[in-house]
């Protein structure tokens, strides 16, 4: 769990230290919680951001960072260590060499040739899109790096690349692909948490939209059932081709 403002009352349940940090510096946040249920699904920045009046900028800045200190200085969980040491592992995997030597600077297109990136290595960006934004291109596409036919694995994530000439491009990041699925729906819940009043049925459809890829996050009500199954019937149909 990532301490902070952006929890709900109903996660500060399962943790009786975090709990009693927030009756200690907001105590009007359990007040609101049992007088509008609807008010424990909400993230605190949000509520403070509904009601000014009853949650104080000062003491909910206060509130977030002993929430933060504590968390800091709690013992991670076997669950967390394990997506700790996941990340490592993905960042080691993934990590980008630089070839110096066999970079160049294009300033024109060379069709039929290997074309580098500005650290020296062929792009991988298959089947990709470019798009603009302030100026600056971005480009990503399916990394085939160690793609040889053999393996059943046929990409290997999403590779992103940023040019300001759509010559000469510089890689970015490399996207972890699949293991990225595992975090996402959580990843996805917390912003949206952040942003807006999600209710229960809400945070289960956004929790478990990659069913049945997460299989630890299966649906719990018809609705997020219903935006699972459209979500895999509109992927396959752009996979076949059925849609433009």
């Amino acid at each position: 769990m990532k301490y902070g403002i952006n929890l709900t009352w109903n996660d500060l349940q399962k943790d009786a230290g975090a709990l009693a940090l927030v009756r200690q510096y907001l105590p009007a946040m359990e007040a609101l919680a049992s007088q509008a249920p609807g008010a424990a699904r909400i993230a605190i920045r949000t509520a403070q951001g509904y009601a000014p009046q009853m949650f104080p900028a000062g003491q909910v800045a206060a509130l977030d960072k002993a929430l933060k200190a504590y968390g800091a200085a709690k013992p991670l969980s076997a669950e967390d260590t394990a997506r700790v040491e996941r990340y490592r592992a993905l960042q080691a995997a993934h990590k980008v060499e630089a070839h110096p030597e066999r970079a160049v600077r294009y300033d024109a297109f060379h069709p039929g040739r290997p074309w580098l990136d500005t650290n020296g290595n062929p792009i991988q960006a298959h089947g990709g899109a470019v798009y603009q934004e302030d100026g600056v291109w971005y480009w990503y596409g399916e990394n085939k790096e160690f793609t040889d036919g053999k393996s059943p694995i046929w990409t290997w994530g999403i590779r992103m690349y940023r040019s300001t000439d759509l010559y000469n491009w510089q890689d970015r990041a490399s996207h972890p692909g699949v293991h990225h699925a595992w975090q996402h729906p959580d990843i996805a819940l917390a912003n949206a948490r952040a942003r807006f009043a999600v209710t229960d049925t809400e945070a289960d459809i956004i929790r478990s939209h990659m069913f049945p890829l997460t299989l630890t996050k299966p649906h719990h009500t018809l609705e997020a059932a219903v935006v699972g199954l459209m979500d895999k019937l509109c992927a396959a149909a752009e996979l076949l081709g059925l849609v433009g």
